[in-house]
């Protein structure tokens, strides 16, 4: 059998042992092979932030490409060196470009504190059939996620089956946003994660002397009213078998309501880890 003439179920068998270039370089052998072998090269695009430039001009005008290859992403995941973005050297300049045309993306990972409530509105408005979301808040004045960005991922993710949050500003969100994930996805998260991240030597990012989160009872949620609301997604989706905790509260009552409630957890990570014999 000529090589031209190889079935459509043998050609994803022959790209799996290949590496990018490769695949790329076989899908220019005819047509036929391109129209197989692009979507399969696109459906999982990972890249580090160092080369999104570089993607950048190409899905800027997609309509001067062959083929706007978007339309063939299902995954995207953007990794970065954790040094790298803490030194603010890492920008995702115009990612919403790439966000307009991916229509079948089910699972966005980006590992840099680049999104805002805005940049949530695009992604979840743009892509309604994902089912998988990780983000890092920003930690700028004008490059934060607060309680409207969660809000717009709930109401625009009705699919949504694992959310991971990371932020590093315990007063981005308040308990507003908690209870809203409570009762939103139709109480079927499998993965849920809420994180208070600090860098490599343990040291907050975020100055929490800046104006926009000054101590008011406009910007600071009171612990007690966070711990129930985070509460209330446990009871609420109590299929979770994946669960993410690190966040500055006693996470003692919320961890003796994972014990009765969670009864398919898998995973477990807890940052604040003097609340562990909570669950024995």
């Amino acid at each position: 059998m000529s090589i031209q003439n190889l079935t459509v179920d043998i050609i994803p068998i022959i790209v799996k042992y290949l590496n990018v270039p490769e695949t790329f370089n076989l899908s220019l052998l005819n047509k036929y092979w391109f129209c197989i072998i692009q979507p399969l090269l696109w459906q999982d695009f990972k890249c580090s932030c160092d080369d999104w430039d570089n993607f950048k001009r190409m899905f800027r005008k997609p309509k001067r490409l062959f083929v706007d290859y978007r339309q063939y992403m299902k995954s995207i995941h953007i990794h970065t060196d954790q040094l790298d973005w803490q030194l603010g050297k890492l920008k995702l300049n115009s990612i919403q470009l790439l966000f307009q045309g991916c229509q079948s993306i089910n699972q966005l990972i980006v590992e840099t504190p680049n999104f805002n409530d805005d940049d949530l509105w695009i992604i979840t408005n743009q892509c309604k059939q994902l089912s998988s979301l990780s983000v890092i808040s920003g930690y700028s004045n004008s490059n934060t996620i607060t309680d409207q960005g969660i809000i717009f991922i709930c109401k625009n993710s009705p699919s949504l089956k694992k959310f991971h949050f990371q932020t590093f500003n315990r007063h981005c969100i308040t308990e507003r946003a908690l209870k809203e994930i409570s009762i939103s996805f139709g109480g079927n998260l499998k993965t849920f994660g809420l994180q208070f991240k600090t860098d490599n030597n343990g040291k907050h990012i975020f100055d929490v002397t800046s104006p926009l989160y000054s101590n008011t009872s406009e910007s600071f949620s009171d612990d007690d009213q966070f711990i129930q609301a985070l509460i209330l997604i446990i009871e609420n989706h109590s299929s979770l078998d994946t669960l993410i905790l690190d966040w500055p509260v006693d996470l003692s009552l919320v961890l003796q309501h994972a014990s009765l409630k969670l009864k398919k957890l898998q995973s477990l990570k807890i940052g604040n880890d003097e609340s562990i014999t909570e669950l024995m």
